[in-house]
């Protein structure tokens, strides 16, 4: 990798995606562009360009249309990742006001009511795998174990989205 090149991992979450945003913000202050991105979303190549006021923004939409795109470039911002089962990054030069593409709470539970829609049908098979194949088959308390941290993971990643939209609608 030269100087004009550089990697870096970017933890976030789909319900709150804001620090991902700032850090892809912060890194286009400093002149770095994302290049490429892995199809998790989490592992990011950027290129060395002349630094400039960017805002980067996050969506979910599993089905998005030609007239959701259409809407996003007729509002000036540029598409930078489309992956993980219909995540998108969108960028947009700006300045003064930092512009967003939710401009309300209900969008964003909106959003957020997506991720669940997805979210909620994986996570009964996952229990429902666990309670009537890895319980009586595996009994070994490694793969239980296992199985166990995954769902765990899962139901603290659900809540968290349910929580995030109940504190928005409470806000309202």
């Amino acid at each position: 990798m030269n100087m004009s090149s550089r990697k870096k991992f970017i933890w976030w979450w789909g319900w709150n995606p804001e620090p991902l945003e700032k850090e892809l913000e912060a890194m286009a202050k400093e002149g770095w562009f994302i290049e490429k991105v892995d199809g998790l979303g989490v592992y990011f190549t950027f290129h060395k360009q002349k630094p400039k006021t960017l805002c980067f923004a996050t969506d979910y939409q599993p089905e998005a249309t030609k007239d959701y795109f259409e809407i996003f470039k007729e509002d000036g911002w540029d598409i930078e990742w489309s992956g993980a089962n219909g995540w998108y990054i969108f960028s947009k030069a700006y300045e003064g006001e930092r512009p967003a593409i939710y401009t309300d709470k209900d969008s964003i539970v909106d959003r957020n009511n997506r991720i669940l829609k997805v979210l909620l049908p994986l996570f009964i098979m996952l229990v429902v795998l666990f309670v009537t194949v890895v319980l009586p088959i595996l009994r070994k308390p490694f793969y239980i174990g296992v199985y166990g941290v995954a769902l765990a993971l899962y139901t603290y990643i659900f809540l968290q989205v349910w929580l995030h939209n109940k504190k928005l609608r409470e806000q309202s």
